[in-house]
């Protein structure tokens, strides 16, 4: 082979491989995620946390109003195999992005520690067995206190999506600011939860069964589909006879992923018009932190 077929030759390996490079990266779960909330015209930006950052993707960063609401995905994809840990948990699929391009607003989703990309301080217990844990949880409550004040908001509301709605309702408990707290097709009772799948322990992460009902004027909405197999409804049954009456529902046809985003504007209005109707209890001063 000539000197310059060689050269030639070299220069389309560099480029196969500068492209696979490149397609490696947009290949990501984080890359992706960020593609998906760029596609929806959602602002992305970070927020400092207790020891972490956190990503946020915002509808509107300069809407006004008395209410953020605030979601919390999933868990995404702790692990590749039963046996390998991801080395980035972002979910594959935004499904909570869609729920907050169809919801009300001023809305914001706040990403976790060591998700999104961002792996300062991260190990994979935050993401496996620690994925609600004490660490994780307190650091979110950070952002989302920031969040609230840094836009001038009186009042939060959360909203979580399976693993988010856990995190959601450990957050709730924290902040006086927040409202109300909605879950989706969510975890809430880790221990019932990994049982019933012979899932290992998360031994590092707070159930909300331990940790709920310490707020007596926080509004609860806990929906879940009777056709859900991976958070079947009874899972939360400890939690359903901890907290008041009515904070439960099962939604006929639903599963852990249809129909969530369709049916979201008609919750979300159900939600806003039992926020206006509910009676608020003096607030709790213990449980800020």
């Amino acid at each position: 082979m000539k000197v310059k077929e060689i050269i030639r030759a070299c220069g389309r390996c560099l480029a196969i491989v500068a492209a696979l490079s490149t397609g490696c990266a947009l290949g990501t779960p984080a890359a992706r995620f960020e593609a998906a909330a760029d596609s929806a015209g959602l602002s992305a930006g970070e927020i400092a946390g207790a020891g972490f950052r956190h990503r946020t993707f915002t509808a509107d960063p300069t809407a006004g109003g008395h209410t953020l609401f605030v979601y919390f995905g999933g868990d995404g994809t702790p692990f590749v195999r039963p046996d390998a840990v991801a080395r980035d948990p972002t979910p594959r699929r935004p499904l909570t992005l869609d729920l907050l391009t169809r919801g009300p607003a001023p809305a914001v989703f706040l990403g976790r520690p060591c998700y999104h990309g961002l792996t300062e301080r991260c190990h994979p217990g935050l993401w496996t067995v620690g994925r609600y844990s004490e660490p994780v949880v307190a650091s979110m409550t950070a952002a989302t206190r920031r969040l609230i004040e840094s836009g001038g908001h009186e009042r939060a509301v959360l909203i979580g999506y399976s693993g988010g709605g856990v995190l959601a309702l450990l957050v709730a408990e924290r902040l006086r600011r927040v409202d109300a707290v909605v879950t989706l097709a969510a975890n809430l009772d880790i221990d019932a939860w990994g049982g019933l799948h012979g899932y290992s322990p998360l031994t590092t992460s707070i159930n909300p069964v331990t940790a709920a009902g310490t707020r007596h004027d926080l509004v609860h909405l806990h929906l879940s589909g009777d056709a859900d197999r991976n958070v079947p409804p009874p899972v939360h049954g400890r939690l359903h006879d901890k907290l008041a009456h009515g904070a439960f529902r099962t939604l006929a046809g639903f599963d852990h992923r249809c129909c969530w985003v369709q049916a979201w504007p008609r919750l979300a209005a159900e939600l806003q018009r039992r926020l206006s109707e509910s009676a608020q209890a003096p607030p709790q001063p213990a449980h800020e932190r």
